[in-house]
């Protein structure tokens, strides 16, 4: 993946990306990758990291607990509860997703099989992204999953991350929306997004 960082003052970027280190790893799959135009803004994107209450009516997990981290130039999601596998039996569900700057997340993902999941996006016009999606799960060292069982699985991860986007395409923006406590810490996530950008309006 080549990454870019785009500054008006031609000032360097004081943190880095970090490198997926289970990539590395024999116990893990091989990266599988899919590309999606979204109907979107990228504030929408980064958002849904502080909604809390979209998580059971959209992704059918119940959760325990739910917090979001801002650090410097990453933002975390963390949030434990209770979902389902592919056979629909309940199991424990733990995410830890962050943004590495304004448009790379990676998320590790305790499920059936542990993930790690891989978002970068790109604004192509005025409402619209390009995602690049990437997915990676521990097997187990010596262990090739048959294409199915991947496939399945790596569908649903990716078929997760696509309920949001069916959302995102359907929403109107708004600048100053009418929250509720439900709704997560959405205007801290808007402050750290903001600070990647001069005055001029963030994408």
């Amino acid at each position: 993946m080549v990454m870019g960082y785009f500054d008006a003052e031609d000032v360097e970027p004081d943190y880095e990306v970090p490198a997926i280190e289970e990539m590395g790893d024999e116990a893990w799959t091989p990266l599988q990758r899919a590309e999606i135009e979204i109907a979107t803004q990228p504030r929408e994107v980064i958002e849904n990291i502080a909604d809390r209450a979209h998580f059971m009516p959209v992704h059918n997990t119940l959760l325990d607990d739910f917090e979001v981290i801002i650090e410097g130039p990453r933002a975390t999601q963390r949030s434990v509860g209770r979902g389902h596998n592919l056979k629909g039996e309940p199991i424990p569900v733990e995410s830890i997703a962050t943004y590495h700057g304004p448009a790379i997340q990676f998320t590790r993902l305790q499920w059936a099989y542990d993930m790690v999941l891989i978002n970068a996006h790109i604004p192509t016009e005025e409402n619209e992204i390009l995602l690049r999606f990437g997915v990676t799960l521990k097997a187990g060292k010596g262990v090739t999953l048959s294409p199915a069982v991947l496939e399945a699985h790596v569908a649903a991860a990716r078929n997760g991350y696509f309920e949001d986007v069916a959302i995102w395409e359907n929403k109107r923006w708004r600048d100053q929306p009418v929250l509720v406590d439900g709704d997560g810490p959405i205007a801290s996530v808007r402050r750290w997004y903001a600070s990647f950008f001069t005055d001029s309006a963030a994408p």
